[in-house]
């Protein structure tokens, strides 16, 4: 499949207003305030939550809503974690965006995915 990719300005997809913040938020983790967009499901594409970088192809699923992940894996985490465990067990990990977020809770994390390429 030819690969097609492009770096969007945000003034150029901001009609709307979920678009303009999308486009804010991303504005201060994209110099110059633009985000890359593919159409090439084989791209290795890089997602930032918190202090962590998670690189996973494009085909494959990732959260959708960026504004509530810091949130969303600090409480899934405190919630984990709550009872004392010592370990948490991923089970359906895909890019580790849980077990990666939850690790310094826990002595020991295991994660597993079913895909390959995950």
């Amino acid at each position: 499949m030819p690969s097609t990719r492009a770096s969007v300005p945000c003034g150029r997809i901001s009609r709307r207003a979920p678009l303009r913040r999308i486009c804010a938020w991303r504005h201060g983790a994209v110099a110059g305030g633009e985000w890359e967009v593919t159409t090439d499901y084989d791209t290795v594409v890089t997602e930032t939550v918190g202090d962590l970088k998670l690189r996973f192809l494009a085909r494959d699923f990732f959260q959708n809503n960026p504004f509530i992940l810091p949130a969303f894996t600090a409480y899934v985490r405190s919630q984990a974690a709550k009872g004392g465990a010592k370990f948490m067990v991923d089970a359906y990990c895909g890019s580790g965006l849980f077990a990666l977020s939850a690790a310094s809770a826990f002595e020991r994390v295991a994660a597993s995915k079913s895909a390959r390429a995950a």
